[in-house]
């Protein structure tokens, strides 16, 4: 992690603070380090909550990059978020859940259409 750290504080914009205490990162400061960090490595699962829409555009545009290089990759990612786009961008399956309630599964567009209905 070490020998990596330089990269993924440059990855996430955080090069002049990175030698701060985490206590006092903005919570989107803490969001772009906790990506760089979970997506640094190519693993075979990742779980991303709602961090695509954290940061200013060119973070978001950079996120989904690595999200499409990553599953590009074959890593299984389970995106969690309320970003239609995002899910319509990179998605090959939806599961829409409301209050822990699995309402319908299957192709992106047939789930986004019932949630947009509902």
């Amino acid at each position: 992690m070490r020998q990596r750290a330089a990269d993924i504080s440059a990855w996430a914009g955080l090069d002049e603070s990175i030698n701060l205490p985490l206590r006092t990162y903005s919570s989107r400061m803490v969001a772009r380090l906790a990506f760089a960090i979970a997506t640094d490595i190519v693993s075979d699962l990742i779980l991303i909550d709602e961090v695509l829409s954290v940061g200013d555009a060119e973070f978001q545009v950079k996120s989904k990059l690595k999200m499409k290089e990553l599953i590009s990759s074959n890593s299984a990612a389970v995106l969690v978020t309320h970003d239609l786009k995002a899910v319509k961008e990179m998605a090959q399956k939806a599961l829409w859940i409301d209050h822990g309630r699995a309402m319908k599964y299957g192709d992106v567009d047939s789930v986004v259409d019932a949630y947009l209905n509902a």
